[in-house]
């Protein structure tokens, strides 16, 4: 017995241009494989990272923090990775860093009894748990090369299918050096910047509105002349 399917657009990308070939003699590793180093060490190693959190809590009758929550567990798995390398994100010209795009969310926290086993009707806050990124960014400080990265936060943003709705310089931060790396490291490091409060954020779904908020980054980066 046979079954005709309908018929399916196959689309394959490929990449035709100049190509370098990297001869390395480091060799992939799964995680629960040791490094050489830890060889005379007795037991297993865990690959783990303290980390700063952020408790994040709302106002009765404000939805906002379960949106965010909501949005966060609808974020694709690429806003939370830490990648290496850099990337080329239109309308900049530049490539860019290509790292984390937002917090790592650790979880949406909701009392079990919203008067705290009492009789008064106190209102008890749900807790957005959220990895620390730093403070503001002033975009005035800036160089040409952390602004790029900066409106390259919103252009992946964009790309990814989302819309911001809040896009402000208080909601991209910067700390020094990156969680990934070694902490007496960072300081000597490069800026890592995160783009935050995804409360009103929402799956994008009209041209005009990404372009209205992309020009907003650019004017507010002072990079209407880097891109187009």
């Amino acid at each position: 017995m046979f079954t005709i399917e309908p018929p399916r657009v196959v689309r394959i990308a490929s990449y035709s241009g100049p190509a370098l070939r990297i001869h390395t003699s480091v060799k992939w590793r799964a995680p629960w494989d040791l490094c050489g180093h830890d060889g005379s060490s007795s037991g297993t190693v865990p690959r783990t990272a303290t980390v700063t959190v952020v408790a994040k809590l709302s106002i009765e009758h404000d939805h906002h923090l379960a949106r965010e929550a909501n949005n966060y567990q609808s974020f694709p798995d690429h806003f939370f990775q830490h990648w290496n390398g850099y990337n080329v994100m239109p309308p900049l010209h530049d490539p860019v860093p290509v790292g984390a795009l937002c917090p790592q969310f650790y979880g949406y926290y909701t009392p079990d009894d919203p008067t705290d086993g009492t009789s008064r009707p106190n209102y008890l806050s749900p807790i957005l748990l959220l990895e620390y990124c730093g403070r503001e960014i002033d975009p005035d400080e800036l160089c040409i090369d952390d602004k790029q990265e900066c409106a390259s936060l919103v252009f992946r943003f964009h790309h990814a299918g989302w819309l911001h709705e809040s896009f402000a310089a208080r909601n991209i931060l910067w700390q020094q050096g990156k969680p990934t790396e070694w902490p007496i490291q960072r300081p000597y490091s490069t800026k890592s910047f995160r783009l935050i409060d995804f409360g009103r954020s929402r799956k994008l779904d009209n041209s005009l509105t990404r372009a209205s908020e992309e020009d907003t980054a650019l004017r507010l980066l002072h990079l209407l002349h880097h891109a187009g």
